[in-house]
């Protein structure tokens, strides 16, 4: 069970870097136009690297484990999303965030108990 947890978690944050990365990748850009030079940019190139990851290690997690198990865990690229955007972009967190984030990490508390 802690295998599974861990193997999410990790998902999870190979997604949610992958966002970041995209991210740097647009504010690297400037204006966004559709050209060959769009595949020097490395933060482009790091986001499909962690996405393609992600996808993998997700694919192991589906052959293995239960969907409905598996999806609710990935919840965690949602708080790991926000606290990187705060982390590298200084973005506002409101309390209301704070509390779906409360939310969620008590949804996948539940579906991990339950799958034991």
């Amino acid at each position: 069970m802690i295998r599974l947890i861990l193997l999410s978690l990790l998902q999870s944050l190979l997604l949610a870097l992958g966002q970041v990365f995209m991210k740097f990748a647009t504010q690297w850009e400037g204006r966004f136009e559709w050209s060959w030079r769009i595949f020097t940019n490395w933060w482009l190139l790091a986001a499909g690297g962690a996405m393609a990851a992600a996808t993998i290690l997700w694919m192991y997690l589906l052959k293995n484990h239960d969907l409905s198990v598996v999806h609710p865990l990935s919840g965690a690229s949602f708080i790991f999303s926000m606290v990187l955007a705060w982390i590298f972009f200084g973005e506002n967190i409101p309390l209301i965030r704070i509390l779906g984030v409360a939310l969620i990490i008590g949804g996948m508390y539940f579906i991990s108990r339950s799958a034991l």
